[in-house]
């Protein structure tokens, strides 16, 4: 009772020292010290807190928008989830500050002392952190976008995930920062140095990467476009060098100059997903992979590059012989291991080495198949990168049903599961089999939105792959490759 007295007489001191109008007070030097102060949710919107001292007070849910605290020392202070909207923060002292999840919106943080700081999941949209010290800062998940950082010492900083689209980063330090998965799309980067930062699966799309100084640690899949090569001023070189150290292009059609030096890095056979790549994904992709290269040695094969991004997956299969590439391509869209193999086909050894592999990975290979958008082959033709083919891909979505529901339940759950929403009579329980229920499903319209809804309660995990079955049965039927007709029990 006696620490909330305490706590209470504080807190009135601060606005009894703003005259209970935080709005257009003022604070005298001499009652300028509420160091470690209780302070928690207090209104104190534009409140003029010029120079306090409010070293490790808890502010925690506070609102200070548009607040002045020019100079003030926050030295350890709970900010977290505070709103300094619009707040006057230059040369103030937050180092080792807790922030996170803060609202920083348009705050002005000009020349601002942030080192060791938290501010994960803030929101800094739109502020001013121009020549501001955040060696070691904590900036995982941060809204940064529209930001200013021009100049401003990040060594070392936490940018993991951060969203820093159009941010001015021009001549910032970033030596040793961690930018994994950034989101540094049209952000200026121009003068910044890089010197063993974390770049991988940063998206540098339509970036200003112009006089960058230092080598980063890790580009691997970072993106780059053809708009990041021609606003950075870059020579092929340059971009060459980028692509060497694991950075993938996007969009290679656009630079066909570069032609041989670009294949010879990362192009080849372009497989784009609608959903992420799992690791029994990987597994059955370079099973078959495995098994080409030991049918026809001294193919080469190999991947050479992966990008995630949002709900997709691309994959970069290289080749020394681009009729390989092709026709490894035709063997996945042709699914050759779903069938016995043809007598005097060109790739009935490999066909045969198909049909020997495991169910489970055969299987595998259906369902990777099923989640793919497209396949591109890349080629060299009179000097300049082309697209050589393109197989845009159809999927017979019964198939591609069975294979969901295969890899979310166990063989009776399933056929309970069919038999229920199929409404089958119980006196055909034991006749009917899983293409027929599923057929019958089809033609009965049960296939519905809330059907889909109820397996992603039932799997949350497999949300991607359910969303994906799902748009295949919005779908027109004549999108499907082909249609198995079950005989009826």
């Amino acid at each position: 009772m006696a620490q909330n007295s305490v706590e209470e007489t504080v807190r009135e001191r601060l606005l009894l020292a703003l005259h209970d109008k935080p709005i257009a007070g003022s604070v005298s030097s001499t009652l300028a010290s509420f160091q470690g102060a209780d302070l928690t949710g207090l209104n104190l919107t534009q409140a003029k807190l010029r120079g306090m001292n409010l070293r490790g007070a808890n502010l925690r849910g506070a609102v200070l928008d548009g607040a002045d605290l020019t100079g003030t020392d926050l030295r350890g202070a709970d900010l977290s989830e505070a709103s300094l909207c619009s707040a006057n923060l230059i040369s103030t002292d937050l180092r080792d500050a807790r922030l996170s999840n803060a609202n920083l919106t348009d705050a002005n943080l000009y020349r601002a002392r942030l080192a060791g700081a938290t501010l994960r999941h803030a929101s800094l949209l739109g502020a001013g952190l121009n020549e501001s010290q955040m060696e070691n800062v904590d900036l995982r998940g941060a809204n940064l976008r529209d930001c200013k950082l021009v100049r401003a010492r990040l060594k070392g900083a936490r940018l993991d995930g951060a969203n820093l689209q159009r941010a001015y980063l021009n001549e910032a330090v970033l030596s040793s920062a961690m930018l994994i998965s950034a989101d540094l799309q049209e952000a200026n980067l121009s003068g910044a140095d890089l010197t063993d930062s974390d770049l991988r699966g940063a998206d540098l799309r339509r970036a200003n990467l112009a006089g960058c100084v230092g080598a980063p640690a890790s580009r691997a899949n970072s993106s780059l476009s053809a708009s990041t090569y021609r606003k950075s001023g870059w020579r092929n070189t340059d971009i060459v060098e980028w692509l060497q150290a694991g950075s993938i292009l996007v969009d290679p059609e656009r630079l066909p100059q570069l032609g041989h030096q670009l294949l010879s890095l990362s192009l080849g056979l372009i497989l784009s997903f609608e959903v992420h790549i799992q690791a029994v994904d990987w597994f059955a992709l370079y099973a078959i992979i495995t098994v080409y290269r030991e049918q026809f040695p001294g193919s080469n094969m190999r991947v050479v590059a992966f990008h995630e991004a949002e709900a997709a997956t691309t994959i970069r299969i290289l080749a020394d012989d681009p009729v390989k590439m092709e026709s490894f391509a035709d063997i996945l869209v042709g699914r050759t291991w779903e069938s016995e193999p043809s007598a005097g086909t060109a790739e009935r050894a490999l066909t045969d080495a198909l049909i020997m592999m495991s169910p489970q990975i055969r299987e595998q290979l259906s369902w990777l198949v099923d989640r793919a958008r497209c396949f591109e082959l890349y080629v060299i033709e009179n000097t300049a990168l082309q697209k050589s083919r393109e197989w845009r891909m159809t999927v017979d979505r019964r198939a591609a049903l069975a294979r969901l529901l295969r890899g979310l339940f166990s063989p009776v759950e399933r056929l309970q599961w069919l038999r229920e929403r199929a409404s089958v009579p119980s006196d055909l329980h034991g006749k009917a089999d899983e293409q027929w229920m599923l057929q019958r499903l089809e033609e009965s319209g049960g296939l519905t939105s809330q059907l889909f809804h109820e397996l992603i309660q039932y799997s949350p995990a497999h949300a991607q792959d359910i969303l994906l079955i799902a748009r295949l049965w919005a779908a027109p039927i004549h999108t499907q490759r082909r249609s198995a007709e079950p005989v009826r029990p």
